[in-house]
């Protein structure tokens, strides 16, 4: 009687990672909601290592405490809209009809989508 619920174990353990083996359509669909053709390119191997800090619509407001390379994407563009370095403790602002503010500057004036998703990523070096 063991050998049998051994098979059935090991039979529908098989079967689940079948099913979780082949990227089936509802992974799929929450990787399209979580991450854009930006978000889910990576830099090079021995590059800097990319860190997404804040993600989604607008309005979104950090502290950029570490400081460093940044990237702000629309990600429903598909387009980069800021790529610079900041200083640690750096406000980043990014307002539906200010725009995106980096501490006191216009980094790219409003008004932004309220629909669009917007990415923040911090460019860390190895």
């Amino acid at each position: 009687m063991s050998d049998y619920r051994l098979a059935i174990v090991v039979a529908w353990a098989l079967a689940l990672a079948g099913c979780n083996s082949g990227g089936g359509s509802s992974e799929k669909a929450a990787a399209g909601k979580t991450a854009g053709p930006l978000s889910r390119a990576r830099p090079a191997s021995g590059g800097p290592t990319s860190v997404m800090l804040k993600a989604g619509p607008p309005p979104i407001t950090f502290v950029f405490s570490q400081g460093g390379k940044i990237r702000i994407l629309d990600e429903t563009a598909g387009r980069t809209l800021v790529n610079t370095t900041l200083n640690p403790g750096t406000i980043v602002a990014i307002d539906v009809k200010g725009g995106v503010l980096l501490g006191n500057q216009k980094a790219v004036a409003g008004p932004l989508s309220a629909e669009h998703r917007y990415e923040v990523w911090w460019d860390a070096e190895k």
